[in-house]
């Protein structure tokens, strides 16, 4: 019974995705393709690989509790903006940012991507 409400819960959403797409040819019984919006980019799901990456299991997954150190993050500290114009605002967000380091894929790693993303959204507070 799971898995018959897990597999059509499954169809629904794929079926969600597949209305919401813009129709993309080349789509059949074993893909299905989406546009990513703003680029000429898109994505294609291999519907056979996804069936074969989806278990369904007799028993449940042992959870662990959560623990405070999971959730512990370096508590950023907020830009004062009393007398500041954009240009020093940038530039105490800079300090606050510290040294940028990537992944080996070069992307951000997670400490920087959250420093930056944060003083991006005080800046554009700061704007408005």
């Amino acid at each position: 019974m799971d898995y018959s409400i897990a597999c059509k819960m499954l169809e629904n959403k794929l079926a969600i995705l597949s209305a919401l797409n813009i129709s993309v040819e080349g789509d059949g019984e074993d893909k299905v393709s989406f546009n990513i919006f703003g680029s000429n980019k898109s994505i294609v799901i291999d519907k056979v690989k996804m069936r074969e990456a989806i278990t369904i299991q007799d028993a449940p997954v042992q959870e662990r509790q959560a623990l405070p150190e999971d959730s512990k993050q370096a508590e950023l500290p907020t830009i004062d903006t009393t007398d500041l114009d954009e240009e020093g605002f940038l530039k105490a967000a800079c300090e606050a940012i510290g040294t940028v380091t990537k992944t080996p894929q070069k992307t951000l790693d997670k400490e920087s991507f959250i420093k930056v993303f944060k003083y991006t959204g005080e800046f554009a507070k700061f704007k408005n």
